[in-house]
């Protein structure tokens, strides 16, 4: 009868109940997220000029650009990047008219937000406000991210422990380690539509609400349970 009680107890109690004596082997995800404030501020502003003379309408759109790169210039910090500057020819539906367009576009970034809205709101007084978007800095991102894989190892041992033990190993050892690089997720925000202000128009107030991002950091591991 005792023997009977006893067998019947082993087989309630079930194979991982007792200490393991052979190595088994499987895979481990761990992660870590935080939701961190935007400091970094992206302006995208354009001008744009259409007459008969392209010479004309060429110089008029560079005149309002180097103002603008000027003035943006002396606020420290900010960088400046000129693109898409060109002079093409209007076409219509019989082919080439007789007239021109030329174009320009600038973009700034900056961690001094305040400071490059007051700016942007200027400028949209020399050219149109394209967009604006508030972002996550690199800088910020990797000391972020710096933080998280300290969160993510220590999850990572805490339950790899926990496993070994649950099923009746004594300890673990990682077998290899694979690190999943995560796209950052930015909350959706209100984005400046197109073609903000026209050319000479006042300058307008741009919102500083920066938003929060999302930052993740994630791996998956291979580990070996001891006994």
């Amino acid at each position: 009868m005792t023997k009977y009680l006893l067998s019947l107890l082993m087989l309630l109690a079930g194979p991982w109940a007792l200490a393991q004596t052979v190595p088994a082997t499987t895979l481990l995800d761990a992660q870590a997220n935080q939701e961190v404030d935007n400091d970094e501020l992206w302006v995208s502003l354009s001008v744009s000029r259409d007459g008969p003379n392209p010479t004309d309408i060429t110089q008029a759109v560079l005149a309002k650009l180097n103002a603008a790169v000027a003035q943006a210039r002396k606020l420290d910090g900010v960088q400046l990047q000129v693109g898409n500057v060109h002079t093409t020819p209007v076409w219509g539906p019989k082919g080439k008219t007789n007239q021109w367009t030329a174009q320009a576009e600038l973009s700034l970034v900056s961690t001094n937000t305040n400071a490059l809205g007051q700016l942007a709101s200027e400028l949209t007084s020399l050219m149109q406000l394209n967009g604006v978007q508030f972002r996550l800095s690199k800088d910020k991102r990797l000391q972020v991210e710096k933080a998280l894989l300290k969160d993510m190892a220590a999850n990572f041992k805490d339950r790899a422990s926990s496993i070994a033990v649950a099923f009746g190993f004594k300890t673990y050892r990682i077998q290899s380690l694979n690190f999943n690089p995560k796209q950052e997720r930015p909350f959706p925000m209100p984005m400046m539509a197109r073609s903000m202000a026209a050319p000479d128009a006042v300058a307008i107030s741009i919102p500083n609400e920066g938003g929060k991002t999302a930052v993740s950091v994630g791996m998956q591991a291979s580990i070996e349970l001891l006994p």
